[in-house]
């Protein structure tokens, strides 16, 4: 077998719930054997046409554990070694188990500053061990890693139980007229973020958006301020449509296809 990926590209993706994370992962499927750590628990649901065409495989996982064995018999499964893309989806949810895990108490309010950090280090070890499937170095054959991530909207009120390291904050300032007052926003974090002496652990970061009243599908590519790892090359356009394969080949310098020609010219053109 000819291996048709030099390296792998490390994406995460983030978006509101219903935005169509899981659609993206049906995309990727169309051209590349596609392995699914399932942490939302409907993956195996949504993909069964892909599953069932050969083209994805579905692991369910709870917790750290379970994420680290699946790591495991992706390594060392010689079923797996056609696996061309690794998704981990949802990475939130997985983040939040895995926090609450290291609570103490099933009664408390809240996990200490202590478990939050411990959840978050066990976090950073499946992601990383993840990302060492893109690397040549590590694998003689690479794959593509793909991060879903759930994006609520952001919160002037503390965060939910639950997502402990997993969380940013910001300053900003609400409203545009003198009496404009400053608010501390909370929101998903991607691990990676304001940890640059880590360097640059993902290689793109896509903010899924859709348009509220054409129900159109956009990636967000450029930088949000909280992420340090975006490559500044300019091979993406600020806005990309949210099709995976189409940036992927982006990224990698694949050329574009001429854009399909109108019916009616087509048909003079035949003529």
């Amino acid at each position: 077998m000819t291996w048709r990926i030099p390296d792998g590209a490390i994406i995460g993706i983030t978006g509101p719930s219903g935005s169509g994370k899981t659609t993206r992962i049906k995309q990727l499927c169309q051209r590349s054997k596609t392995f699914v750590m399932d942490a939302d628990g409907h993956a195996r649901m949504r993909l069964r046409t892909e599953i069932n065409a050969g083209q994805c495989v579905v692991r369910r996982i709870n917790d750290y554990e379970r994420a680290i064995q699946t790591v495991v018999e992706l390594r060392d499964d010689p079923g797996l070694a056609d696996i061309e893309a690794i998704c981990l989806d949802d990475m939130s949810l997985l983040s939040e188990r895995i926090v609450r895990a290291q609570t103490a108490l099933v009664e408390k309010v809240s996990p200490t500053k202590d478990e939050r950090m411990a959840g978050s280090d066990l976090l950073r070890t499946v992601f990383l061990e993840l990302c060492k499937f893109a690397d040549p170095d590590e694998y003689k054959t690479p794959r593509h890693v793909i991060f879903m991530c759930l994006e609520a909207r952001w919160r002037v009120s503390e965060p939910p139980v639950g997502q402990g390291g997993f969380t940013s904050k910001r300053m900003v300032t609400l409203g545009e007229d003198a009496e404009a007052v400053s608010a501390v926003l909370y929101g998903p974090l991607l691990p990676g973020k304001f940890a640059m002496e880590y360097g640059a652990w993902m290689t793109e970061h896509f903010r899924l958006v859709v348009n509220a009243e054409t129900q159109e599908r956009t990636f967000i590519t450029t930088f949000d301020g909280q992420f340090g790892a975006k490559d500044s090359s300019g091979l993406l356009d600020p806005q990309e449509p949210a099709d995976l394969l189409h940036v992927i080949d982006k990224i990698y310098g694949v050329a574009q296809a001429p854009p399909p020609m109108p019916q009616a010219k087509r048909r003079r053109k035949e003529g």
